[in-house]
């Protein structure tokens, strides 16, 4: 075990116990590593930032919850932060779906493609998932959330960014090839999908 797993774990130890310090400090330590991941899921970087501000409060009321045995602490606030993003996503998007119509061309050209990539989302991210998105172009993540979190068509999107339609396709088609490859994979190797029919 490292010196800096052993310094977070003492850490979540003392925030158990309501040690208001021990939170500031893992907020020093973990900050960055937390905001970058919540802005692989938000574009907004205000929204981000919520996301940062409610994971160290989910933190602060369930730090006893942490089992070094199933996590590495920095891994189990990772996972924190990926489920508030997805929240802060969802609840964006139910936002957004009174605003733009959803009745414009498809956004996505494959039927099939949306399904691995909105089941990822809604199940603890693998590895090889997380490695797929950072793979991702800051504009290919942008356009796969805006497409499936805030309901855009490609031309929503071109606007909304400035990019051309073109690049908008692209980026996405890009994107959803990356995700469905690694997807399908780790699905197949645990059985996911229709590993169980």
């Amino acid at each position: 075990m490292s010196d800096d797993t052993s310094h977070l774990i003492n850490l979540l130890q003392r925030i158990s116990q309501e040690d208001e310090k021990a939170l500031e400090e893992l907020y020093n330590c973990t900050v960055k590593r937390i905001y970058g991941m919540a802005r692989k899921f938000v574009v907004n970087p205000d929204l981000a930032e919520e996301v940062v501000s409610d994971v160290f409060m989910q933190v602060w009321e369930q730090a006893e919850r942490y089992t070094e045995s199933k996590a590495a602490p920095m891994g189990w606030l990772l996972m924190i932060c990926r489920s508030r993003a997805l929240d802060k996503l969802r609840r964006e998007k139910k936002f957004t779906e009174k605003t733009y119509s959803t009745n414009e061309e498809n956004p996505v050209e494959d039927p099939h493609a949306e399904e691995p990539i909105v089941d990822m989302m809604d199940h603890e991210l693998s590895k090889e998932v997380i490695e797929a998105l950072e793979q991702l172009s800051v504009k290919q993540r942008q356009a796969l959330c805006l497409v499936f979190y805030k309901g855009m068509s490609h031309k929503e999107i071109a606007s909304y960014t400035g990019d051309p339609l073109g690049t908008v396709k692209s980026n996405l088609r890009r994107a959803q090839e990356v995700l469905r490859g690694s997807l399908l994979e780790a699905y197949k190797a645990t059985g996911g999908l229709h590993g169980n029919a």
